[in-house]
């Protein structure tokens, strides 16, 4: 089973190497694969939502930034 760290290293790699939409493309695909697990890791899910919300500050879209950002500070405190 791959984890959602490797998920995280692939972002961040994608992030400085192509734009910005396509790594949040990946990132939020990877997502949904391992919500759909039977146990999935909640705190690595947490982790890439946290990424993801970085992602859009990053491209000036604070709603959306703040809300994943949110996401992961709720999951996290739960974990």
């Amino acid at each position: 089973m791959v984890s959602c760290y490797s998920f995280i290293h692939l972002f961040v790699a994608l992030t400085v190497r192509i734009n910005a939409f396509q790594s949040l493309e990946y990132t939020e695909k990877s997502i949904t694969y391992h919500l759909k697990e039977d146990s999935p890791n909640m705190s690595d899910i947490a982790i890439s939502w946290g990424n993801i919300g970085m992602a859009y500050l990053k491209m000036k879209q604070f709603d959306k930034a703040l809300e994943l950002t949110e996401k992961c500070i709720k999951v996290r405190i739960e974990t």
